[in-house]
């Protein structure tokens, strides 16, 4: 059994190195990041954002940034338990993301699919069905990126494949978003 100083230093040790290049990765897509952001708050678009367990956690807090701090108009997919249990319960739990954008997602909308493994059947569900309607679509993922990858418009990737360590950097992410889109940051 580890000590907790060596828990700490276990975890903490490629924390760096996978952070400077995840920023390397973020800041590369910045431009188009905030454009986009930009020019769905200008076009009164909505951001739709989903994730599973601690990701869903993130997307739920996303939400919260973008329509506190930002003045977003967001909808987080898995804030409302009754009814993602209920299309889990009488569909199946693949389909619970898709059949809550059927009625609400429009052209000019974007779908934030949050996975640490790209691998999550209901997000992948949902942002295909994305791609046929013609929202953009903007993923979160780790490793290499999974199916979920080649299912977006813009995929910020982690380069990890520690599933604590991407969902704390999605979280900087998400932050970075928010806080550029309130300051205004001029991007370089």
């Amino acid at each position: 059994m580890q000590t907790t100083k060596q828990f700490l230093e276990s975890y903490m040790k490629n924390c760096p190195k996978v952070l400077e290049d995840s920023l390397r990765i973020f800041q590369q897509k910045l431009p188009s990041l905030m454009g986009l952001f930009l020019g769905l708050k200008k076009s009164g678009g909505t951001v739709y954002v989903m994730g599973n367990g601690g990701s869903s956690s993130t997307a739920s807090h996303f939400v919260n940034d973008l329509v506190k701090i930002c003045g977003i108009k967001a909808v987080c997919l898995t804030d409302n338990t009754p009814l993602l249990t209920a299309y889990a319960n009488d569909l199946d739990y693949s389909q619970v993301f898709v059949e809550r954008l059927r009625p609400v997602l429009r052209r000019n909308d974007l779908v934030v699919g949050i996975s640490t493994s790209g691998r999550s059947r209901n997000v992948l569900k949902a942002l295909k069905y994305a791609g046929k309607i013609g929202a953009f679509r903007l993923g979160f993922t780790g490793g290499n990126g999974g199916d979920l990858k080649d299912l977006v418009d813009l995929c910020l990737i982690v380069p990890s494949e520690n599933t604590q360590r991407i969902e704390d950097i999605h979280l900087i992410f998400c932050h970075l978003i928010a806080l550029m889109l309130k300051e205004g940051a001029k991007i370089d």
